[in-house]
């Protein structure tokens, strides 16, 4: 809303997946998964110009397949913050940021970012980003049978992109 200094927006989400594979080459295989996730995102516009963005996630995952009858369990929190930044006059704006997270207690490496954007003219924009990832396996990645993989160790990356947007009518 116009005007409006702080906005909270909080989500709650349960969800349950059963996948049944069937193979004529192997045995059958049975797998289900539970998720409960809670999100909550607080923006603070500080000024016309510049934003503060905090969002904190809880995730909660069991997955029972046949090689893990007693099945698994996984617990993450995410924190991220954001500071968003715009010229007053229109054509800048700059975005950073950074996401912490930590699984089943053990804090994982922090992920940056930086963006930026910039409208040369009416017609063309250029942005520019850059960050790191961190990315754990999937339950399914990890467990899901036949195929998964417990020993999958997590993804680790950076990444930088460029653009140019040209639009005329």
């Amino acid at each position: 809303k116009s005007g409006t200094k702080l906005q909270l927006n909080s989500k709650l989400a349960g969800l349950g997946e059963q996948i049944n594979y069937f193979n004529a080459q192997l045995p059958p295989a049975y797998n289900k998964a539970r998720s409960l996730i809670a999100d909550t995102e607080l923006k603070w516009q500080l000024r016309k110009q510049l934003e503060w963005v905090s969002a904190l996630n809880y995730t909660a995952q069991t997955a029972w397949t046949d090689g893990y009858r007693a099945g698994k369990t996984r617990q993450m929190v995410s924190l991220l913050t954001r500071v968003n930044w715009q010229s007053l006059k229109p054509g800048l704006k700059i975005s950073a940021g950074n996401r912490q997270l930590i699984s089943d207690g053990k804090m994982a490496p922090s992920t940056p970012d930086l963006g930026i954007e910039y409208q040369v003219h009416k017609a063309l924009r250029l942005k520019a980003n850059a960050a790191s990832s961190f990315r754990l396996p999937s339950f399914n990645d990890l467990y899901w049978l036949p195929g998964g993989n417990p020993d999958l160790l997590p993804e680790k990356g950076r990444k930088a992109e460029f653009s140019a947007e040209y639009r005329h009518s």
